[in-house]
């Protein structure tokens, strides 16, 4: 699982031309080759079961992470890309620091296991991951748990000690289309808000609007009017000019698991083709609901189109299935990702030259 042998562990060359080619910009501002493969780091947060693990799990192309509607992350999990690995190695800690267990080869249902055992803190897997982010060495996803859990107070800890702890340079706060402006998400937000303020990090916040498939427009709740009150709600927690993407994780997921030949099950193919039939009607739904910068938006059109043009004479089906992929948000996360990396190459790059010429 997650290993080199997986399709797409290497992306293909239909999704590279989305991709913002990260080496050739970086290459044009005289970037050191080494600095494009720093250690790069994003966490993601957000209350209970508002999708965090299907965030990560779509975004690596595999169901790694146990995903359901209650809370099923426990620890800090993390997750570090390494291209030399032809297998996920996985460690477990507990609370003092000890290592509790080690797997060469882990496989979901050990991780959910792991996630139950009231022992153990946090988890370090490191695999080859299918992320299409490019590069993918040096990339870093921490999964925090949902600090709203009654049962478990420690939970809200967890998440506060990632928050203060994690050197991350990029963070992507899940918001749950269905259940926009709970009390708990407000209440995380706004501890967020104040932590990031404390810690002064350079970094960017995304805001995911997940689940936005479940919205029933026949009953007047339109993806864009979910996305206004998106804005206006994080805006009135303290949020400036916010970027939002509304996404549908789980169609990102199963769209990238049949690309990759694995199996889906009964209700996985339904929820796809339910997808399918909506979304190949209005394509652009989700990204002109969007809001980010005009440059991420024009590159998802451009791969809309290519894809488009390529459906007639792709092997059956990939083409509409890398457009679902588009369709359902992945594509825009992707591309904020490559773009907040090179910010960040750069940045440090001009640091240590800056720390060079004070040196000599």
């Amino acid at each position: 699982m997650g290993g080199g042998d997986q399709a797409g562990s290497a992306p293909d060359g239909q999704f590279l031309f989305l991709i913002t080619q990260l080496e050739t910009t970086l290459a044009k501002s005289k970037v050191q080759p080494s600095a494009i493969h720093r250690q790069f780091n994003i966490l993601i947060l957000a209350t209970m079961s508002a999708g965090k693990s299907s965030f990560i799990n779509a975004l690596i192309g595999e169901e790694l992470l146990h995903a359901a509607n209650e809370a099923t992350t426990a620890c800090i999990t993390t997750l570090e890309h390494n291209d030399c690995s032809d297998s996920t190695s996985a460690c477990c800690y507990a609370y003092n620091g000890d290592l509790l267990d080690s797997v060469a080869n882990i496989q979901a249902e050990q991780l959910k296991a792991w996630n139950r055992d009231d022992r153990i803190r946090n988890i370090i897997l490191q695999g080859n991951f299918s992320t299409y982010c490019q590069p993918s060495q040096g990339l870093v996803l921490h999964d925090t748990p949902g600090p709203n859990n009654s049962q478990d107070p420690r939970h809200a800890q967890l998440t506060m000690d990632a928050i203060r702890d994690i050197p991350f340079d990029m963070v992507f706060y899940i918001l749950n289309a269905t259940q926009l402006g709970t009390r708990d998400d407000r209440a995380l937000l706004t501890t967020v808000k104040e932590e990031l303020a404390r810690l002064q990090r350079p970094h960017k916040v995304v805001f995911i609007l997940n689940k936005v498939d479940q919205l029933d427009c026949e009953k007047g709740e339109s993806l864009t009017k979910h996305v206004e009150q998106a804005f206006s709600y994080l805006v009135d927690v303290g949020y400036t000019e916010p970027t939002i993407v509304p996404m549908i994780a789980n169609a990102a997921l199963y769209a990238r698991k049949k690309l990759a030949g694995m199996p889906l099950s009964r209700k996985q193919r339904i929820e796809l083709a339910n997808f399918r039939d909506t979304y190949l009607q209005d394509s652009g739904a989700l990204l002109k609901a969007s809001l980010v910068p005009a440059i991420v938006r024009k590159n998802v059109k451009k791969y809309m189109q290519f894809e488009t043009r390529n459906v007639s004479v792709a092997p059956a089906n990939q083409s509409e299935l890398h457009l679902l992929m588009a369709y359902s948000g992945l594509a825009t996360v992707v591309i904020m990702i490559d773009r907040q990396r090179a910010t960040f190459v750069r940045a440090q790059s001009r640091k240590e030259e800056t720390k060079h010429q004070v040196s000599a």
